[in-house]
């Protein structure tokens, strides 16, 4: 055989592998609610910062070729803090959910005790109420870091003498309180943590870079994370959830499939449904009601998204456990997704009132 005929044969294959393909997976953004409902109106949130920063040489242990060392190393621990009440502040602004955030950024506390949690007097609650114009605070009560650093040198020869591998693992923790004026008093208090890992870094054996510079740099990233994590306690927030699209041979198939990947759901739906009248197979009329849901949930129209995955689990009650158990099982799933999806909704209309 000739390289090139050789070269559009296994060209061929793959193509052909790739078209019988039966399913491909896409993603949805979804929105979930906060985890926290505050009660009566609210005319603005006010972030404050209620915490001591953690002792800088407290907030990391270095290990070197997997030994503790003596080396006194610290993380910024008090541009650390501000950094969170900010990004915690940020988060719930731009989510556009309350109609005032405001913050308070200098710490309301004089004392070292940064271990401790302490609430904020009803008087300095009323002060801040009133000078901020909101009801509701926000309280960062307290932040604790805790990194990781191992360094390790490399053994093989190729590596650089001034070369090593750094592995940094950051735990982030925030204790935060929900103040409510009408309540006058707190509502609740609550901790939440975080954690992230840098594996195998190869960096220079350089002092400044490698025991100052670069486990800051991963705190605040996990100041940043932990912020964020906090911030779903107040607003909404969005993920990305999968859903699968099943595919057939052909061309009116493929057809659907470029409607849908270019949003043009109406299309695809209509190719589908014509699809799912004319076919007397279950498993087919079940995959093309699966597809039509999707479709459906695409333009947020539950209800209609709801009615055809069920119709797909009616097609698979139909047919041998043994041979769609799988794909029924992703129905369920699917159906229990739609109607979390009915229930939060109802809460964010709810909450937004």
């Amino acid at each position: 055989m000739k390289p090139t005929a050789y070269c559009l044969t296994i060209l061929s294959v793959i193509a052909g592998l790739i078209s019988c393909k039966s399913s491909y997976i896409t993603t949805i953004e979804t929105q979930a609610p906060p985890q926290l409902t505050i009660p009566g109106g609210v005319t603005g949130v006010l972030v404050v910062n209620n915490a001591v920063p953690q002792a800088p040489d407290k907030a990391i242990i270095l290990k070197y070729n997997q030994k503790d060392t003596n080396i006194v190393q610290f993380i910024q621990t008090d541009t650390l803090l501000l950094y969170s009440v900010q990004a915690l502040a940020k988060y719930i602004s731009d989510a556009n959910y309350f109609k005032q955030v405001s913050i308070c950024e200098s710490s309301l506390r004089n004392d070292g005790e940064w271990l401790a949690s302490m609430p904020i007097s009803p008087e300095v609650c009323d002060s801040l109420y009133d000078e901020s114009g909101c009801n509701v605070i926000i309280s960062v009560d307290r932040m604790l870091t805790n990194v990781v650093q191992e360094i390790t040198s490399p053994t093989e020869e190729y590596f650089q003498a001034d070369q090593v591998f750094s592995t940094i693992k950051c735990i982030s923790l925030i204790t935060s309180t929900v103040y409510y004026s009408e309540k006058n008093s707190k509502l609740t208090s609550f901790s939440t943590g975080d954690s992230i890992a840098h594996l195998n870094y190869l960096l220079t054996n350089d002092s400044v870079d490698l025991y100052c510079k670069f486990p800051n740099l991963i705190a605040y990233e996990g100041a940043l994370n932990i912020a964020g994590k906090l911030s779903g306690y107040f607003v909404p927030q969005w993920q990305s959830s999968e859903r699968i699209i099943y595919t057939n041979p052909g061309a009116r198939p493929t057809e659907a499939r470029r409607f849908f990947d270019k949003q043009k759901y109406p299309q695809a739906r209509e190719i589908w449904t014509e699809l799912y009248d004319n076919q007397k197979n279950a498993k087919n009329k079940a995959r093309m009601a699966m597809n039509i849901s999707v479709s459906h949930e695409m333009e947020d129209d539950l209800s209609s998204a709801i009615e055809w995955v069920e119709k797909a689990r009616s097609h698979y009650k139909e047919i041998d456990p043994d041979k769609t158990g799988k794909e029924k099982a992703i129905a369920d799933r699917y159906l229990s997704a739609l109607n979390a999806r009915i229930q939060n909704n109802r809460i964010l209309d709810i909450q937004f009132q």
